[in-house]
């Protein structure tokens, strides 16, 4: 018997675009975000960096959304540079 099984989990965990590209992964990660914002902000939580998340004041979800958004873009542009300048 071959094991089919751990090859799959491997290209999910490994090479997830391979499966899920372009525009349905844009809309996965726009959800993941308005998600995430609401969540945050029914539970009093602030995410105002890529890896920060503080207790504290509450805020409106679109607020939530910007920064998420905000995030998301300093991020992207900051691995951009990377991987422009490791070429």
């Amino acid at each position: 018997m071959s094991n089919d099984g751990g090859r799959v989990m491997k290209t999910w965990l490994l090479r997830p675009f391979e499966r899920i590209a372009g525009a349905p992964a844009l809309v996965l990660g726009l959800l993941a975000i308005v998600l995430t914002a609401a969540l945050a902000s029914h539970s009093g939580l602030r995410i105002d960096g890529v890896v920060d998340l503080q207790i504290g004041q509450a805020a409106p979800v679109w607020a939530l959304i910007l920064q998420g958004l905000a995030n998301w873009l300093c991020l992207g542009l900051m691995l951009l540079i990377v991987a422009l300048v490791g070429r």
